[in-house]
């Protein structure tokens, strides 16, 4: 059954506060240098400050995954043991669906467009970024369609071993209703099954309705 989000909640002014530390362990990128030890790189990094040295060996993006989560996930069930499961995933929701929509408004300005063939590009999973945390079949693609299945998500993992599967929801899959609507208004998008919730894969799909 086809999913209907709200994310206009009234918990603004205490969101603000609370999960600005969210926003890193959540969703954050990382660009890690990869570089092997040797006796001249050692030399060459005498003068670095130990808080600036590159990891080595460096860890998987799995990895890195597992720990942010990890983090995340401790902060969240205290949360949800001080004021209620139900609340936190609230929270999380309305603070990812603002997040989700901003980034979206960034990403018409870097792409120059918001029509559908912008979002398209944006989407296209030979970007080595996308490519690297899921696993995508584009199942349909035209002027006024656009499917996907996700397969492999690196998000889900962690979320489903902690059996933490809603607030995983909340945190990662919840606000890209949110993403596509203020990408442009006209995109739609539809999604009853999600590897979050045990399904096999996602099945996003966004259709131009304009």
């Amino acid at each position: 059954m086809e999913q209907t989000q709200s994310y206009g909640l009234d918990r603004r002014g205490f969101l603000g506060g609370l999960l600005p530390a969210c926003a890193v362990t959540c969703m954050g990128s990382f660009r890690l240098s990869r570089g092997r030890s040797t006796r001249a790189g050692a030399a060459a990094r005498q003068d670095t400050h130990k808080f600036d040295a590159i990891i080595d060996p460096a860890p998987t993006w799995r990895r890195l995954e597992v720990l942010k989560i990890a983090r995340f996930l401790e902060f969240s069930q205290y949360l949800a043991d001080q004021m209620g499961r139900e609340q936190v995933i609230e929270i999380l929701k309305s603070f990812q669906s603002q997040r989700n929509a901003s980034q979206a408004r960034r990403a018409t300005q870097r792409l120059g467009a918001n029509d559908f063939a912008a979002f398209k590009r944006f989407y296209d999973p030979a970007i080595p970024a996308l490519n690297r945390i899921v696993t995508m079949e584009i199942v349909e693609s035209s002027d006024t369609a656009y499917e996907w299945r996700i397969t492999e998500c690196i998000n889900t993992e962690p979320y489903l071993r902690a059996n933490a599967a809603d607030l995983g929801y909340a945190a990662a899959c919840f606000g890209d209703y949110a993403f596509a609507e203020s990408f442009n208004p006209k995109i739609r998008l539809t999604r009853n099954m999600t590897l979050m919730e045990g399904h096999t894969y996602c099945n996003h799909r966004y259709t131009w309705e304009g």
